[in-house]
């Protein structure tokens, strides 16, 4: 009896993702949903709601009621996200009541707004119900490719001189968009004033048309390639800019995604636990770093920092509510946790916030491993993925990245499509896709 045969092989060359630029469009309302809570999310973590009509006070009411809604229905759906979405929620409103019984502050619970890439978990394990994981991959390129413009038109539109005015004087319209260099940075003598960026979507769109263009060689993704490093080169983000470089540099290092994703990891380890050591004996790295503005806030507010750690080291001091709060609470308006990388972490949710966030690192770190090898996957996302992985891993030893800002969106990822219903069987893909002649070109 004749067999059939076997169907082909899904590469780079014949995958459905790599079609046509117009598969980049969102051709569904879940598409388009998808494409714009990603979008909020950068404008959210880049302060420019500001010059949006409504200001905050909009963007944060439509996250918080869409992510609400997603959350709900993932919690119903999708057992991974479930889990995930609980223990998470669980933790943040703990952290929250550590912080009023500590300080006898008032209750935020509008602080759990504070996280919506984290949240977007639901959105996007609802999308993973649906679609594989090259089509969300797409999206959120697309919605990448938005921030770039949206960024762009800041960045020359504005003038930074008359923010600084305004901030010095402390009005609000316009004035949270712009982060200042140094102690002395609210001053209008500084001038150095720059424009806040969602440092997760210009890597992504970076990376994401890197790997488009080594494994097509297509003068278009050359072009979308330099558009988002010119990006990237121009907002004056100096740690940013050398960690997306850096990472750049090892994606073309002829070793293995998984002997990378395992430096990464160690990485990630040794910073971590190291972090966590200095911090118990007091000792401040940011001591080398004095000489630079920056670095010498840090320096200044680590040494806050380690009276808070020693005297609530189990579940640190809490998640505050308000930038008030924030100041009465440590004494000054120096101290912003998310500065100062694992030592933040560790300042506000203790022992325990750094182990779970151990988990998470863990959690991202497998969902890459095996991404590569995944039937909705190609060698372009596996590698892009990697990248990703490594980004966050060092953007971490100076930020709260993983959770309180964008990188919680590969976190996010790697919750919504982790499902075991997801990984156990074959996303639709349309049958199109599969009669695609290899080498063909978009």
């Amino acid at each position: 009896m004749a067999t059939q045969p076997a169907p082909p092989i899904r590469t780079w060359r014949n995958a459905q993702s790599l079609r046509g630029l117009h598969a980049y469009l969102p051709t569904t309302l879940l598409d388009g949903i998808l494409v714009f809570n990603l979008f909020l999310v950068a404008i959210f973590f880049s302060r420019t709601f500001e010059f949006f009509p409504g200001g905050k006070s909009l963007v944060n009411t439509y996250m918080f009621a869409s992510n609400a809604i997603f959350l709900v229905l993932a919690v119903m759906l999708h057992p991974t996200a479930r889990n995930f979405i609980i223990a998470m929620a669980t933790f943040i409103f703990i952290e929250l009541m550590v912080f009023v019984l500590h300080f006898g502050l008032k209750f935020y619970a509008a602080s759990l707004a504070s996280f919506p890439g984290l949240f977007s978990c639901g959105l996007i394990a609802i999308y993973a119900r649906q679609y594989p994981l090259d089509r969300a991959m797409r999206m959120i390129f697309a919605a990448c490719f938005a921030y770039a413009l949206t960024f762009l038109h800041f960045h020359y539109s504005i003038d930074a001189y008359q923010l600084a005015v305004a901030r010095s004087h402390g009005l609000e319209t316009g004035s949270s968009i712009m982060i200042a260099h140094g102690v002395e940075g609210t001053s209008v003598s500084d001038a150095a004033f720059r424009i806040a960026v969602s440092a997760i979507h210009l890597a992504f769109g970076f990376f994401y048309a890197l790997e488009q263009y080594r494994a097509r060689r297509s003068t278009t993704w050359l072009g979308i390639t330099l558009f988002f490093g010119f990006c990237i080169a121009i907002c004056d983000f100096r740690f940013m800019m050398a960690a997306i470089l850096l990472t750049a540099v090892i994606s073309f290092i002829p070793l293995s995604r998984a002997t990378k994703l395992k430096a990464g990891m160690g990485f990630i380890l040794v910073t971590l636990i190291g972090s966590a050591v200095l911090a118990i004996f007091s000792f401040n790295i940011y001591g080398v770093l004095q000489s630079d503005a920056t670095g010498l806030v840090r320096y200044y507010e680590a040494e806050i920092a380690f009276d808070f750690i020693h005297a609530y080291p189990l579940l640190g001091t809490g998640l505050y509510g308000t930038a008030d709060d924030l100041a009465s609470v440590y004494g000054n308006s120096i101290l912003a946790p998310s500065d100062i990388g694992y030592l933040g972490e560790f300042l506000q949710f203790g022992m325990l916030g750094l182990l779970l966030l151990l988990l998470c690192n863990m959690l991202v770190y497998r969902f890459v491993k095996s991404a590569g090898g995944r039937p909705d996957s190609d060698i372009v996302i596996g590698r892009t993925l990697t990248s990703l992985f490594l980004f966050v891993a060092i953007m971490q030893t100076t930020s709260t990245f993983l959770w309180e800002e964008g990188g919680a969106l590969i976190l996010a990822l790697s919750i919504g499509y982790a499902s075991r219903s997801v990984l156990s069987r074959r996303p639709r893909v349309r049958a199109a896709a599969a009669r695609v002649p290899a080498g063909t070109k978009a």
